[in-house]
């Protein structure tokens, strides 16, 4: 089915709300528009990769809202997060201060506490809805805005921050409507081979109206604010939580991408023998034993469409609510998401699958564009700083740089995009995406003008060297980490006359062992022993218990 055959059946599936005005519109330029204060639309969306139109990650792909946002806006086609997973990703954008100065490093998951205000560095921030709060606007939220979802007991919202959050469900008495499960998912626990690795690795495609889901009762919620009277500017977030696992849609965003069409990242064997270890191989393996990589890829994409399909409702609104002129939208994602490359599942890791992420910015007043200069989710502070020409009141230091001026169709010269995951960091320039592993001392430099799937590690060549240096040295200059000072081949890897280096004894993936972690209960990790030892299949029992604070 060619693209636009599928459009037509999105369309006939009702699954498309009347854009027309959002679809057709051009932005006009206003040079008056700067006397009234500018509102904010500020909207997250959870795990989305580049395999959004607009970045063209996956080429089946249907997000004609996100491309339409695109097209009216500044895309960022070089965009990465501080950090490749939920928690950090999002406290360094809401606080505009990087991981590594923080501490706030992995997710947490510590019940009836905001856990990154422990952090020195963040005990006295100003957040992003804080500053606007300041600034005489009325902040509100909605949806996952901070780890984890809003009214979840291990919520990370400083709800001390915002004038008013989305209201409760009156069933559940969740500030949000709990999303409802599939019957029945992608394997059962009886066909099962291998383990799980994570008890919400599941899709399906549901029986349901959209109007069912959560998503769609959050937006509902931000419409019904946007067509309300104000007497200040607004701030508002609305926090979509899909594409996020488990992926379970509506049935009709799954017929979008019928089975037997479905096209897989390609697989590379050993791709991984060059570089550092990421820990999730396991993963890969439970989807590969059960044979489930093209029904994850279109669980996948039915969720990335039917996040759009929310998008394009949020968008319409606002454009029927008469405050589009008035209104910058920012869209961003807070990490990127890996579906089978590098044999990993999820985020987690410092590969351009993990960090990039689509990121545009609306602004009325300017000119839409694209700009592939490195950005980051922690420039979005400075940025809307500036765009909106409030008063900077923030009590700590913004790491992030503005990024205005590349709104305004400039071509000013920008930091690198620095992310950092426990111990592991990459510095994504222009050209060049450099891995530095703290731990194990291992050094990964891509050169994305010939590798663009970061399958050829050059760290170790000596032609190279000069290019490792500059890295190093940009990183240690953000974050302090200082890689070292010589080019020796890592601990357990060997190297050839071309200066590329492989890891020795690198297991296949089917010698890959299963794990059992720490933090499950012993009934628990016995019936996965006994599972696993009736199916032959090699396994390792974790001993680290699932963490509960800043380290």
């Amino acid at each position: 089915m060619n693209r636009t055959k599928l459009l037509n059946a999105l369309c006939s599936l009702a699954l498309l709300v009347s854009h027309q005005s959002f679809g057709a519109k051009t932005p006009q330029i206003d040079s008056n528009l700067g006397a009234k204060p500018m509102d904010v639309l500020f909207i997250a969306v959870d795990d989305m990769n580049d395999w959004v139109e607009p970045l063209g990650g996956h080429s089946q792909a249907i997000t004609p809202n996100i491309q339409t946002l695109a097209d009216k806006g500044m895309l960022f086609t070089n965009a990465h997060v501080s950090s490749p997973a939920c928690h950090p990703s999002r406290v360094a954008l809401m606080t505009g201060v990087q991981p590594e100065k923080s501490g706030v490093k992995q997710n947490v998951f510590a019940k009836g506490e905001v856990t990154w205000r422990r952090s020195p560095a963040l005990k006295e921030a100003t957040t992003l809805s804080q500053h606007f709060r300041d600034n005489g606007y009325e902040a509100i939220a909605g949806g996952k805005i901070y780890h984890t979802l809003q009214g979840n007991p291990s919520d990370e919202n400083d709800y001390s921050t915002w004038d008013a959050i989305m209201p409760g469900d009156p069933k559940s008495g969740s500030p949000i409507a709990f999303q409802p499960r599939a019957k029945k998912r992608n394997v059962s626990r009886q066909d099962e081979v291998g383990l799980s690795p994570n008890g919400i690795m599941a899709w399906a495609p549901m029986d349901v109206d959209s109007k069912q889901m959560a998503d769609n009762k959050l937006v509902n919620w931000a419409i019904d604010e946007l067509n309300k009277e104000r007497d200040k500017p607004l701030f508002m977030a609305v926090g979509i939580f899909r594409p996020h696992l488990p992926w379970e849609v509506p049935k009709q965003f799954f017929d979008l991408y019928p089975i037997d069409t479905v096209q897989v990242p390609e697989a590379v064997p050993n791709e991984l023998s060059h570089t550092y270890d990421h820990g999730r191989r396991h993963w890969h393996k439970w989807v590969a034993d059960n044979n489930l990589w093209r029904s994850g890829v279109q669980a996948y994409l039915a969720s990335i469409s039917f996040a759009d399909y929310e998008v394009g409702r949020l968008m319409a609104a606002l454009e029927a609510s008469g405050r589009a002129d008035n209104t910058i939208v920012v869209f961003w994602s807070d990490h990127g998401m890996h579906i089978g490359e590098k044999e990993n599942w999820e985020k987690f890791t410092l590969f351009e699958e993990s960090t990039r992420i689509p990121m545009i910015i609306v602004d009325p007043r300017e000119k839409p564009g694209q700009t592939h200069a490195p950005s980051s989710s922690i420039d979005l502070f400075p940025t809307l700083i500036e765009l909106t020409d409030t008063r900077d009141n923030t009590h700590q230091t913004l790491d992030g740089e503005s990024l205005a001026d590349l709104v305004r169709g400039g071509h000013t010269d920008v930091q690198p995009a620095i992310s950092s995951f426990q111990k592991v960091h990459s510095v994504r320039s222009l050209r060049y995406r450099y891995i530095f592993d703290q731990v194990n001392l291992i050094e990964t430099l891509y050169d994305h003008n010939t590798d663009a799937q970061e399958r050829i590690n050059i760290a170790y060549t000596p032609a190279m060297r000069d290019v490792m240096q500059q890295h190093r040295d940009l990183l240690t200059a953000q974050t302090g980490i200082v890689p070292p000072k010589a080019f020796n081949v890592p601990k357990g890897f060997e190297v050839d006359t071309r200066g590329m280096i492989t890891r020795r004894n690198f297991k296949p993936l089917h010698q890959v062992m299963y794990r059992i972690p720490g933090w499950w209960s012993d009934a628990k990790k016995s019936q996965a022993i006994e599972r696993l030892k009736a199916q032959q299949l090699p396994y390792v029992q974790e001993i680290q218990k699932r963490n509960q604070a800043i380290h």
